[in-house]
């Protein structure tokens, strides 16, 4: 055989083997092609069906929002009373807010400046308490003193009394004796000197009465500053005596005392003493 035979048969030979392989690859791809065209059939069918389930569901729902709309159409006349309301009632119910918050702040300006009365007032009674205490144990310190110089003053005129009762009986027992001496010279025919008659002195002690509050109230009716000197619209068809002691006060407040020198019916005269502040015509005068 030729060269040329050869080269043709191997042409030939590999031209056939080329085919074989071409018509493999062709019949492989076409199956492939068909299940592809199978797939997208079965997937054009389902979208289809899908597309028509969606425009159902479309449909309905394009339905269902007309009837939401015209039921909302309905309903808007009323809504929008009902918000017109509520906002009158929001408005008045800010205006009732204002005012509650101001009594709250005019009540919490009254409380505080209650609350500061009420501290001053309990300062004010904490003060007078403590006076109150003060004056208390002076009264009590006092009634020690007067209850002391009292029992004092007791024993004195208890001897006093004593002492003045010896007086009297020596002068009686001087008078006695006096008499016998007188009877003794007349039996002798003498006469006997004159003798002063024994006298007996009435006795100036007495015990001492407790003190009664007689509750004389007057008014200053005239002054002289300069000679410590008052009058008083009180006398003694009143009560008063010689020495009595007045207490002078205007407003609850101590002015000074008056000691009564002259006493007239309806008026007394008496010296000023204990002078805390100038008295004037008008100060009330009381004996308590």
């Amino acid at each position: 055989m030729s060269t040329l035979t050869k080269v043709l048969i191997i042409l030939q030979t590999v031209f056939s083997i080329l085919l074989c392989g071409i018509v493999a690859t062709y019949v492989a791809n076409a199956s492939d092609y068909k299940q592809d065209y199978q797939r997208a059939l079965t997937g054009q069918k389902s979208a289809e069906a899908r597309e028509a389930s969606l425009n159902d569901e479309w449909v309905a729902a394009k339905a269902s929002l007309d009837e939401a709309e015209k039921k909302a159409m309905d309903l808007a006349p009323g809504l929008n009373a009902q918000i017109a309301q509520l906002t009158d009632e929001l408005t008045r119910a800010k205006a009732q807010i204002d005012t509650l918050n101001k009594r709250v702040t005019d009540s919490m300006a009254t409380i505080q400046a209650a609350n500061a009365t009420a501290s001053q007032q309990t300062k004010l009674y904490e003060t007078a308490h403590a006076q109150l205490k003060t004056t208390e144990s002076d009264k009590i310190q006092l009634s020690k003193e007067y209850d002391e110089t009292q029992s004092v003053l007791l024993e004195k005129l208890a001897v006093i009394a004593s002492q003045d009762k010896q007086l009297r009986e020596l002068e009686e027992e001087k008078s006695e004796i006096q008499g016998r001496l007188e009877q003794y010279l007349r039996q002798y025919g003498r006469t006997p000197a004159p003798a002063t008659a024994a006298t007996l002195v009435p006795s100036r002690v007495q015990m001492a009465q407790p003190v009664k509050a007689i509750g004389l109230k007057g008014l200053i009716k005239d002054l002289d500053i300069q000679n410590n000197l008052a009058e008083i619209s009180l006398g003694s068809a009143d009560g008063v005596k010689e020495q009595m002691k007045f207490i002078v006060t205007r407003d609850s407040q101590f002015i000074c005392n008056i000691v009564v020198l002259d006493v007239d019916a309806d008026r007394s005269v008496g010296v000023l003493e204990l002078i805390k502040d100038t008295p004037k015509v008008g100060d009330k005068v009381s004996t308590n």
